[in-house]
């Protein structure tokens, strides 16, 4: 490709130089998507991931809930509040990120969109952490954590014992 622009007389630099524009020009939305099979009912896992309870089970201890709107709190220092928007019990619950602390910002106007699927005795956890804008530095450490949480919710469905944050 290199080759053949270079030989219509396009330079490195022009190149280079429409590729920034159009990712100035565009905004682009990244998710981060996790999947996990639990050995429990679709219930139980449609409870943890709608329920004070459930939430304090396996992400935060510091998990309040008042009616449609979840607040989750971490090490007595950063919060970030939710509303949840949609909902098909056991199936499928999707939440927007409302307001956050200073160093969580990022995460306004994102949505957490848990899908939940049947396999007989098993349950499949679809995690679709949404609305990202590009270039959020915490993206990927919060790619990370939500691979381990999910494992932490797994713990939490089948022995009862979570490791949520605090």
């Amino acid at each position: 490709m290199i080759k053949y622009l270079q030989s219509k007389k396009y330079g490195f630099n022009d190149i280079f130089n429409i590729k920034l524009y159009k990712l100035k020009k565009y905004e682009f939305i990244m998710e981060m998507k996790h999947e996990i099979m639990v050995n429990a009912s679709v219930e139980e896992a449609y409870n943890a991931v709608t329920t004070q309870e459930g939430f304090a089970g396996w992400w935060t201890t510091d998990a309040e809930v008042n009616n449609d709107e979840f607040t989750f709190g971490f090490y007595n220092k950063y919060w970030m509040k939710f509303r949840k928007i949609s909902s098909e019990r056991n199936r499928k619950v999707e939440y927007k990120c409302i307001d956050a602390d200073k160093v969580s910002k990022d995460w306004i106007g994102t949505k957490l969109i848990f899908n939940l699927e049947s396999d007989g005795e098993l349950t499949k956890i679809k995690l679709n952490h949404a609305n990202w804008k590009e270039g959020i530095e915490i993206f990927a450490m919060c790619n990370s954590t939500w691979g381990h949480l999910m494992f932490s919710l797994k713990d939490y469905l089948e022995k009862g014992e979570g490791k949520p944050m605090s």
